[in-house]
């Protein structure tokens, strides 16, 4: 299969959701690219990959919510100042990472898109809205969270070694200057 087709197929099935995404867009020319990373990180987590798709060519936004801001918006509101830092077009490919990927299947029931690539989160339902946050990873969250309701950056969610390990978490742990250079890019948000 020639590359990019995954894409396409993946996500035909399900383009009935999402009013404004084509199925079979052209080839010949350059993509774009929307990496929309979870509120828990920044958008500098998708640089590398960024910097990469833009080696090959293709158009890159990595919009970062909090780099216009002083504080968090509610998670309800994300996707709202999202869409008001992105240039949408049909030929834009969503790309979402971890709890992002309710973020693009939201703005693509708003804007218009090419397809959705969802990586590592969750799947949206096939009709109707997509929350910005699951019921479930709320119930989960919200033992974390300290009285006001603020949440301490993920990384340190949970302190569990398994989790650490399954993360990478105890590999970054080794070198304390990366592990502080990464946690500092990390915002805490509320969960009201």
């Amino acid at each position: 299969m020639p590359s990019g087709q995954c894409v396409t197929l993946a996500f035909c099935g399900m383009i009935g959701a999402f009013p404004h995404a084509e199925c079979n867009p052209p080839r010949s020319m350059p993509m774009e690219f929307v990496l929309v990373p979870g509120p828990m990180v920044r958008a500098s987590s998708l640089e590398p990959t960024a910097c990469h798709l833009e080696g090959l060519g293709h158009r890159i936004q990595l919009p970062d919510v909090l780099a216009h801001r002083h504080t968090p918006p509610a998670w309800r509101e994300w996707t709202f100042h999202l869409a008001a830092l992105l240039d949408l077009s049909p030929r834009s490919v969503l790309v979402g990472h971890s709890s992002g990927t309710a973020l693009i299947a939201d703005l693509a029931v708003r804007l218009p898109c090419r397809c959705l690539i969802m990586v590592d989160g969750e799947v949206p339902p096939s009709k109707g809205a997509a929350a910005p946050i699951r019921p479930a990873l709320r119930e989960l969250i919200e033992r974390f969270a300290r009285p006001d309701g603020t949440l301490p950056i993920w990384s340190r969610w949970q302190g569990d070694q398994r989790r650490d390990a399954l993360l990478g978490l105890d590999i970054l742990g080794r070198d304390p200057s990366a592990l502080a250079a990464f946690e500092s890019d990390l915002p805490e948000l509320s969960i009201k």
